[in-house]
């Protein structure tokens, strides 16, 4: 059975190689099956990173993913692996595919700080290519030149052309954003020469776009048209127009078929049956005259149920609706409340403090202390004022709303202060309603979180992953800081209290495990009611 394993995986490979994916697809299911008959998770999970580059290459990136997070699930509690950063790498481009730049930068760094210290410079290098297109495309140059100064150390120790060739490629597209448009278009001619010479054909519409824009800003117009007209048909190719329509006829075609045959099967069906069916039919009749005479006395009392029935249905209907309304109204309500409250606090803060202020004018050193916790106090109103906007606004009750909101919740909270923030944040279905008591709760337990975090952990790093799927949620904030022993804190703390009872009451958990000099996790999980 390993060996019929192999063989299916070696065919899978010749298949998607063909362009043939659905054919792969089937080769490396049977792969799997075998894989989970013999207990090799790690085959079995490379099994499922194959399948996902099928769907990929078929542009259908949400089965792709779904195809790696089961390569994830089996990889992950094994710890690092080459098998692992592969998965990572794979999961990487479909996020980067349906536009999750933060998940697929975070997975795409994950694999190339594994490759790092498994001491291999090609899939280094292939890894923070990954990264650095993420970082083009949300216009972060300043981490893309930090990464291209990794990318030049790893290409001066890699004697493959391909390698030089990419090397160019990539900080031409640096140094055009750059506006260091000499320096730009001397690598990308650069990357063309070496392309020509290994026989890549080099037509990337990014590439072609830069230079035209480039040729555009040194009055070389002829040649920047040109430019762009190649920009337009490479984007024209990528789209997959002509494979598109190649596997629509693929599929009529085997539709026509299996249409036929059905016929065929149809056809001979009625030519056994259809005596049996005259007298069948005979008998249905006396059985029908017999049923109606019956049925025109009892229809009337049904209508009049089914009537009465509906009209309960939209009744009930309402009432649900009604209810989920004012509970939704509620919620922002005492949202809006609660953080009204702080705020009202916070500007009686700011106005004591400038009083005391105004009568230490005399004494330099304390109106200035005065005045720092003025601004402190400032900044703290005009973080829950956004708060306020994001959790009266319903148009922001959405599974993206809340990806959207983590982000810049970790953002000013943490990376306003110094501390650098790994994100990896995915919903599933972004357009999807989110319970206002939910969005209100995770709002807070994170609040809480990060600020225990600013307090106290000391922290460099703190990575924040959310996974909102279509029913539950998942989420975790790992910090690198000095860690705590939660025997010794008194009463656990009313925040250490609080965050499991506000994830608790809407059927979920929520678990925190620290050690001192160990950093501390938060894990919360449930259902998304």
């Amino acid at each position: 059975r390993r060996l019929l394993m192999a063989l299916h995986e070696r065919k899978g490979f010749a298949l998607h190689q063909r362009a043939d994916q659905e054919g792969a697809l089937r080769e490396f299911q049977a792969g799997a099956r075998l894989a989970e008959q013999l207990h090799m998770p790690e085959e079995l999970a490379g099994m499922y990173v194959y399948m996902s580059n099928c769907f990929g290459q078929m542009a259908d990136f949400q089965s792709a993913i779904a195809q790696t997070r089961k390569a994830l699930a089996i990889l992950e509690p094994m710890g690092p692996s080459s098998s692992l950063a592969f998965a990572d790498m794979r999961m990487s481009r479909d996020l980067l595919n349906i536009l999750q730049y933060d998940s697929a930068a975070y997975r795409a760094k994950k694999a190339a700080s594994f490759y790092a210290s498994d001491k291999d410079p090609f899939r280094q290098f292939a890894a923070e290519g990954v990264v650095l297109e993420i970082l083009y495309f949300t216009r972060q140059h300043d981490s893309a030149q930090v990464y291209m100064r990794s990318h030049e150390k790893l290409a001066a120790v890699l004697t493959n052309p391909q390698v030089h060739m990419l090397l160019h490629a990539r900080r031409g597209r640096l140094n055009a954003f750059l506006g260091n448009n000499k320096a730009a278009m001397a690598d990308m001619d650069s990357a063309q020469v070496l392309a020509s010479q290994l026989g890549i054909p080099f037509d990337d519409y990014e590439t072609y776009r830069l230079r035209g824009i480039i040729l555009a800003a040194n009055q070389r117009t002829d040649e920047a048209f040109a430019s762009f007209d190649s920009a337009e048909a490479k984007l024209t190719r990528s789209m997959g127009l002509d494979k598109q329509r190649e596997m629509a006829e693929t599929r009529m075609k085997f539709e026509q078929e299996e249409e036929k045959a059905l016929a065929d099967a149809a056809l001979t069906t009625q030519r056994t049956q259809k005596w049996a069916a005259i007298i069948i039919g005979s008998l249905a009749l006396l059985l029908a005259i017999v049923w109606y005479s019956s049925f025109r006395t009892k229809s009337r009392t049904a209508e009049e149920l089914r009537l009465k029935n509906e009209e309960i249905h939209r009744t009930q209907a309402q009432l649900i609706s009604s209810e989920k309304a004012r509970e939704a109204e509620a919620v922002r309500t005492r949202i809006a409340r609660d953080i009204h409250d702080d705020i009202g606090a916070t500007l009686t803060k700011i106005a004591l403090l400038s009083g005391v202020a105004a009568r230490k004018t005399h004494d330099a050193a304390e109106s200035a202390r005065m005045f720092d916790r003025i601004t402190e106090h400032t900044k703290t109103v005009s973080r829950a004022l956004s708060d306020v906007v994001w959790a009266v606004d319903p148009q922001h009750d959405t599974h993206q709303g809340m990806v959207d909101h983590v982000r810049d919740l970790a953002q000013r909270l943490l990376g306003d202060n110094g501390i650098r923030c790994e994100l990896d944040l995915h919903a599933q279905l972004p357009e999807d309603h989110i319970a206002p008591a939910l969005k209100r709760d995770m709002n807070l337990v994170l609040n809480e979180c990060f600020n225990n975090i600013l307090k106290y952990a000391h922290a460099e790093v703190v990575t924040v992953k959310l996974d909102l799927r279509a029913s539950t949620f998942d989420l975790r904030v790992d910090d690198d800081g000095i860690g705590f022993d939660p025997a010794t804190v008194p009463d656990r703390g009313n925040g250490l209290r609080n965050m499991p009872a506000r994830i608790a009451q809407h059927g979920g958990l929520l678990t925190i495990t620290s050690a001192p000099g160990k950093g501390t996790a938060l894990h919360a999980h449930g259902p998304l009611v």
